[in-house]
């Protein structure tokens, strides 16, 4: 059966391997096209929301100028099934997957199988990590923080600096939309044997993602530069780590 061919969407050409190294090789096409598409989205991000005009016009709608504040910033459904369930879903997922990787042959799995989720659990870290790393370093607010939405820091834009005297905000990029976006990493289990399982799956935590990014957005914690560019670290994450296992068992 032939997979839906999307051109902005993952594709999976795969080198002649077997065994072990086979749910790992993609070809470097594959990795050069995506490099690509990662470098038009970066120049794409920076030209249309480096300056905020657009996260501000998105957030203006949910912030109430009489109350000065964010009226679903303590919305029951945003705050506990989107902002704390979801999130707790996605942990147990990266629970589950270990235990596929670890105790998988009582399942069936064969070693290749076991390999892939180990490399898709590492890949799902490390993402993760690196979204709060960069988070953990940002000068940049959440909009609830910002002057204009009733908080007290001024807005600074992308590469922008906080002037003296302002802590950091530490809000960008958005962490709790990687933890739908990791799920994208699934892609990289299913490739060759179902491809359009595989890209279902990518779709999947693309949307998990936006979805987790857009109930913080309602509730002015984040604006929607800070879930995109989240997205973007993840996927360039997950492609750095399958690429560096690919390359390591290559040896």
């Amino acid at each position: 059966m032939k997979s839906i061919s999307l051109p902005w969407a993952p594709q999976s050409p795969i080198f002649p391997l077997n065994g072990a190294l086979r749910g790992l090789c993609l070809s470097r096409a594959f990795y050069q096209r995506q490099l690509l598409w990662l470098a038009l989205l970066a120049g794409l991000f920076c030209w249309g929301l480096r300056d905020g005009q657009l996260d501000h016009a998105l957030a203006q709608p949910w912030f109430d100028p009489v109350s000065r504040h964010f009226p679903l910033q303590h919305h029951l459904w945003l705050e506990r099934l989107n902002h704390v369930w979801l999130k707790n879903l996605s942990l147990l997922g990266g629970v589950a997957v270990l235990g596929l990787a670890l105790a998988g042959q009582r399942l069936g799995l064969s070693r290749a199988q076991r390999q892939r989720w180990l490399t898709v659990f590492v890949a799902t870290l490390l993402a993760s990590l690196m979204v709060s790393l960069l988070k953990s370093q940002s000068p940049y607010h959440c909009p609830w923080d910002l002057l204009e939405f009733g908080g007290h820091a001024p807005y600074v834009p992308l590469f922008g600096h906080l002037p003296d005297g302002v802590s950091a905000g530490r809000c960008f990029p958005a962490g709790h939309a990687s933890g739908g976006f990791v799920w994208m990493a699934l892609y990289f289990v299913w490739h060759d044997s179902h491809p359009r399982r595989a890209q279902a799956a990518w779709w999947g935590g693309l949307l998990l993602g936006l979805l987790m990014g857009l109930g913080q957005q309602l509730r002015g914690a984040h604006f929607l530069s800070h879930t995109l560019w989240s997205g973007w670290v993840v996927w360039a994450t997950l492609l750095w780590v399958h690429w560096s296992a690919q390359r390591w068992q290559s040896r």
